[in-house]
């Protein structure tokens, strides 16, 4: 499989796309690509796309010199800088050395009017030298020193106690840390209330969710994905598992009796043809990758995140489909990319965007799902507003190719000038030790090996 060259952040109302011919950032959200002004120029980031990351309302990228920036809902403070403003245009941090980048919006059940108005916007960092940096919002126990945290942190928090060498992060309402050993931590969910006993996966009831412990897992982990009501793992032997409040974004149907404080095998519920080289989890379906470019997705369908052509009939809910509703639900997975294409990368995020990207192997972009901000760039779309004709004007329900920034042009080999023709002048012979200089002119009718002359 080639590298994707597109990198994509999806957010609800908006979808940063880094344009691979001029590497600057483009805003989707107005429904064409507008170069947005004052945006870094963000790292190249291959197939881990860890060098950036959108959520609900706001994004956070890493440039090309490792420093963090952000832009967006300013409610809790994402720049760890103090300024005022509800929101802010990108704008640089104080973290720098930065390798990965998580935009989270940290959901709870707290009474509406309360702030943040239970969701908590804040951006997670790891940075080259092992830290996790946390700036913004830390409350459901983030900061993992045994506290609640707090709705807007002074100023970027280091989690302190991390003694492993940190891979990879994912963070949502909760927190996971995969280490190089295989190992995973986990902590967060204190605003769930019961979630964190399925959410944490420590193999007991009711962990403490205010510090880090460990998952229980059968095998070392190479890979994760989520942070938000599930998270899927890949362990060393292909194996995929989950944790979730709900086992149905997992694959398992209702009535499937399963283990509920421990992540669970969900490889055979899954019954994928191939192991995944990329696991994408979206706010309500999750996503699989294959070796041969086909993708997969499973999950709750009620906006056409699925891609298969079924979506929820959202007359009787104006503009505004509930969360988490199961009106379609799609427990197996199903292939999703059109015959005769393959993918090499799939772009979601599991911040309330309720939406999905993906590149083909001609640098072609597709997408499906909902399209409230006219973020899948294809000329329509629905704003905030927008009532009772939903599905007919907002939501894609099946994969579809747009313009993106072009495809990749065909190699060609290189320009070789041509060189200017030369004359023979004279030829020099050696005879009995001396020699003669013939003029050219002197030769007619010079005979080849292969019946030409000259």
């Amino acid at each position: 499989m080639q590298n994707a060259r597109y990198q994509i952040y999806p957010e609800e109302y908006d979808c940063k796309i880094r344009n691979p011919n001029d590497l600057k950032l483009y805003s989707i959200g107005s429904g064409k690509a507008v170069a947005i002004t004052g945006a870094p120029i963000v790292a190249d980031e291959g197939q881990d796309n860890q060098k950036g990351s959108g959520s609900l309302h706001h994004s956070v990228q890493i440039d090309k010199a490792g420093n963090v920036w952000t832009q967006g809902d300013n409610t809790c403070n994402i720049s760890g800088l103090g300024i005022g403003g509800s929101t802010i245009p990108f704008t640089q941090t104080k973290i720098g050395n930065a390798k990965q980048v998580i935009a989270y919006a940290n959901s709870g059940d707290s009474p509406a009017g309360t702030q943040p108005n239970g969701l908590g916007y804040g951006n997670a960092v790891v940075t080259n030298d092992n830290k996790l940096i946390l700036i913004g919002n830390t409350q459901s126990g983030f900061r993992g020193d045994g506290t609640e945290g707090n709705s807007a942190e002074p100023g970027p928090y280091v989690v302190q106690g991390i003694t492993k060498t940190i891979k990879k992060a994912a963070v949502g309402s909760f927190i996971y840390l995969l280490y190089t050993d295989g190992t995973v931590d986990s902590w967060g969910g204190t605003r769930l209330k019961y979630y964190p006993t399925y959410c944490l996966g420590r193999g007991v009831d009711n962990p403490d969710p205010t510090r880090p412990g460990a998952m229980v897992f059968q095998e070392p982990i190479v890979d994760l994905e989520g942070g938000s009501n599930r998270t899927l793992f890949v362990g060393k032997s292909g194996k995929i598992y989950g944790v979730a409040y709900d086992y149905r974004y997992l694959g398992i149907p209702p009535g499937k009796a399963v283990n509920g404080n421990r992540p669970i095998d969900i490889t055979s519920y899954l019954a994928l043809p191939a192991t995944p080289i990329q696991l994408a989890v979206g706010p309500n379906c999750n996503y699989a990758l294959l070796p041969n470019g086909d993708a997969y997705a499973w999950g709750d369908n009620s906006h056409g995140e699925i891609g298969n052509g079924k979506e929820a009939d959202a007359a009787s809910f104006g503009y505004n489909i509930p969360w988490n509703s199961w009106l379609v639900p799609q427990y197996q997975p199903v292939k999703i990319n059109p015959a005769g294409v393959s993918f090499v990368k799939i772009f979601a995020s599991n911040g309330l965007a309720f939406y999905v990207y993906y590149e083909d192997t001609n640098a072609n972009l597709w997408n499906n799902g909902r399209n409230k901000g006219f973020v899948l760039w294809n000329g329509i779309g629905g704003n905030s507003t927008q009532q009772a004709s939903q599905p007919d004007l907002w939501n894609v329900p099946i994969v579809t190719v747009i313009a993106g920034f072009g495809t990749i042009a065909a190699a060609q080999p290189p320009v070789v000038s041509p060189t200017a023709p030369r004359n023979l002048v004279s030829v020099d012979l050696l005879f009995l030790g001396n020699k003669i200089t013939i003029p050219a002119s002197s030769f007619t009718n010079i005979k080849f090996d292969d019946g030409s002359s000259q």
